[in-house]
């Protein structure tokens, strides 16, 4: 279910991945006339559980950084570390689940 979702996330996003889309495409505005507009993913609202799903990340899990389930509410100095997702994509390419397990991250190719 959850690789499914990915994929549909992926499909409805490909446009802006586009080489002619970050040219700018023409659309039809408001006033009827046409403008060379560059759409853009500005900002996505999400609750724990979406951004769960979206991140594939377990639910005990925060989607920022790597900080450990039992540690939430403790300020650390430093902080914990951030996600590094081109780490995660590479370690589900090489099936190295130890690593994805290690920071709660779930074995599914993710599509951001």
């Amino acid at each position: 279910m959850l690789q499914v979702t990915h994929e549909i996330i992926s499909s409805i996003l490909s446009p802006l991945c586009d080489v002619a889309s970050q040219r700018g495409i023409e659309i039809v505005c408001c006033d009827e006339k046409v403008r060379n507009c560059v759409p853009i993913l500005c900002g996505w609202l999400a609750d724990h559980m979406e951004n769960v799903m979206i991140y594939g990340i377990s639910s005990n899990w925060c989607p920022i950084c790597i900080t450990p389930p039992n540690e939430f509410g403790e300020l650390v100095n430093p902080p914990y570390a951030s996600r590094q997702h081109s780490k995660y994509a590479a370690a589900f390419h090489h099936t190295d689940i130890h690593i994805l397990n290690s920071d709660g991250v779930k074995n599914i190719n993710n599509v951001l």
